[in-house]
């Protein structure tokens, strides 16, 4: 019984009879995978703490995306972000008291919370999938000769954030890139130097992939049974040179090199990133953040629903600690990489 999400769907079914705008709320309504209906029973829990404690917030939200001009499902996708993120945060603010206010401000950040005096910006991205179309080189055919038939099958690579638009690059190389790009249009305006600003992506959409993306966290591991760099992991902090691979079938160009550096080792205002990820919640730090964070803020960190310190790369202000452990992963990475025999 999704009591909260059922009413939810059934106001937007009152603002527009496209369904195909909330076909991603429509999943987690009807869902029976094991991946979504976690999203589902989280996202109800998220959804009875607003509708307790600020439900005209969630009305003026609904109002206002009904009545604009941009009617598509990604940008539901990315309000249902909104949605699951200010749960968290007001079921965080309830049960620890960490956190004193939640404000929602009318432009800047989604969010502003105060902990211990001190404010942090947050604001939220729900990346889309990509529109990219498969090609017959993205497929991979096969047939067996028997004494009777002829069997054929036909593999095709997932890549919900597209496929290689360069025949230089690969499929993680192109992940690399749109994660490191989120948001940075707008980097100068939303986030302030001199102000602790929090990047929270919701990896939690059913149209992406029923796959949780928490293993592409760490900067390389085997995933799917195929070694390959984390995307996640080198969005943020691999470097110009540095090697990425990609080992899927009829992927081309397995091993290349970055030719740009991540988001924290450019000039980003970025303090965190939190990917939230199914079952997990992850944190990056930016170690090469000139400010000091109050010890709350790491308790905030600590208590978040289902965080995930083994693969967090967090200071607790001890920065060169965190970059000599950051230089460590990137060495390592390359060094595997670099014997590797394609």
């Amino acid at each position: 019984m999704l009591k909260f999400i059922d009413k939810l769907y059934d106001k937007c079914l009152e603002k527009s009879s496209d369904h195909e705008i909330f076909k991603s709320l429509h999943l987690l309504k009807t869902t029976s995978t094991k991946e979504y209906l976690y999203i589902a029973q989280r996202m109800e829990i998220q959804l009875e703490y607003i509708y307790k404690h600020n439900e005209n917030w969630l009305k003026q939200k609904i109002n206002s995306f009904f009545n604009g001009n941009h009617l598509d499902k990604e940008n539901f996708n990315g309000l249902l972000g909104e949605i699951r993120v200010y749960g968290e945060l007001l079921e965080l603010q309830k049960q620890t008291h960490i956190i004193s206010n939640i404000q929602t401000p009318p432009e800047g950040s989604d969010f502003i919370v105060l902990v211990n005096g001190t404010e942090v910006h947050i604001e939220i991205n729900t990346p889309q999938k990509s529109g990219t179309k498969v090609t017959t080189t993205n497929v991979e055919r096969r047939s067996i000769q028997t004494e009777e038939y002829i069997l054929t099958s036909e593999l095709c690579t997932s890549a919900p954030y597209g496929y290689p638009q360069r025949d230089k690059d690969n499929i993680q190389y192109e992940a690399i890139s749109k994660f490191t790009k989120i948001k940075q249009d707008k980097e100068k305006k939303q986030f302030k130097e001199d102000v602790i600003s929090i990047l929270w992506l919701d990896l939690n959409d059913p149209m992406i992939s029923v796959f949780s993306q928490f293993d592409y966290t760490a900067p390389i591991g085997m995933f799917n049974g195929s070694i390959s760099s984390g995307y996640l992991w080198n969005a943020f902090y691999s470097e110009r040179g540095d090697n990425i691979y990609s080992d899927y079938p009829h992927t081309r160009n397995n091993l290349i090199n970055m030719e740009f550096n991540g988001r924290f080792n450019q000039d980003s205002n970025i303090d965190f990133v939190i990917f939230d990820a199914f079952t997990h919640k992850v944190i990056f730090e930016n170690h090469n953040s000139n400010i000091t964070f109050p010890k709350d803020l790491y308790k905030m960190f600590f208590n978040l629903y289902n965080f995930n310190n083994k693969n967090s790369y967090l200071s607790l202000n001890n920065k060169n600690r965190l970059k000599k452990t950051i230089e460590s992963e990137r060495d390592v990475s390359n060094s595997l990489l670099g014997i590797i025999k394609i």
